[in-house]
């Protein structure tokens, strides 16, 4: 018996060995958007038609339409109003200041092609925190012209806002997808309903190895001619680790 304690110990052993030497000690990428230049509650649309902002080696893609002054993609900006609704406060996100950010973040509005961020290296193990736009938390909360107040008036509706993260490889090819509910109604008990009001860091681990990630938003509040909920969330502290540096 004793002998048999002993192999035990000696397996062991050389399992902690084993898991020593397999341990992923790569240092990661920070991404926080120190560097990009406002003015106090500042922003930038890509009105300059630079078409793009590129920060640490990250691709951020914009399209902006000069008859319209609109644009689509991404932007970034430093503006914390809260309180404001509507399409006029587009630039603020809904979250406080956070002490541990630069309190400078990336504005996305996805779609129509412009709606990944690319990496210049094929980067694995990627995190990074999101939170709602005042835009469309306040347009979730009360409502407004075109869309409704989530749970509706005596918060009966399950509706929902939800964000999809789309790993996608070198190939171009998607690897999988994350999910995040910015807004969630679905509960039994309305007390546990929610829109998120404060940044929350996601894991991305699960798409393994990639080369950009796309974006998608949805939700529970359609019409006609698509999602009547403002289709914006805003983004920071990416984090990441380079496949080229994988230990």
């Amino acid at each position: 018996m004793k002998n048999l304690f002993n192999v035990i110990a000696i397996l062991l052993g050389f399992g902690i060995v084993l898991s020593s030497c397999t341990k992923d000690e790569t240092p990661s990428v920070l991404t926080d958007f120190s560097s990009l230049t406002l003015t106090s509650e500042g922003f930038w649309n890509g009105s300059d038609l630079s078409g793009s902002f590129t920060v640490n080696g990250v691709k951020f893609p914009n399209v902006y339409t000069p008859a319209w002054s609109a644009w689509n993609g991404f932007a970034y900006a430093n503006k914390h109003d809260i309180y404001t609704s509507g399409f006029g406060n587009q630039y603020s996100c809904y979250a406080k200041k956070d002490s541990s950010s630069t309190n400078t973040f990336v504005l996305a509005y996805p779609g129509y092609k412009n709606d990944s961020l690319v990496f210049d290296e094929l980067v694995y193990d990627v995190q990074l925190k999101v939170t709602n736009s005042t835009y469309s938390a306040l347009s979730m909360k009360y409502g407004d012209l075109y869309s409704k107040k989530f749970g509706g008036k005596d918060s009966l509706f399950a509706d929902w806002y939800k964000l999809s993260i789309i790993g996608i490889n070198q190939a171009g090819l998607p690897t999988d997808t994350a999910q995040v509910y910015l807004a969630d109604y679905r509960f039994s008990g309305w007390k546990q309903d929610y829109i998120v009001d404060e940044w929350i860091k996601v894991n991305l681990t699960k798409l393994s190895e990639v080369k950009a990630l796309r974006f998608e938003l949805s939700s529970s509040d359609n019409g006609d001619w698509g999602m009547n909920t403002p289709g914006y969330f805003c983004l920071d502290d990416l984090e990441y680790k380079l496949v080229s540096k994988k230990e």
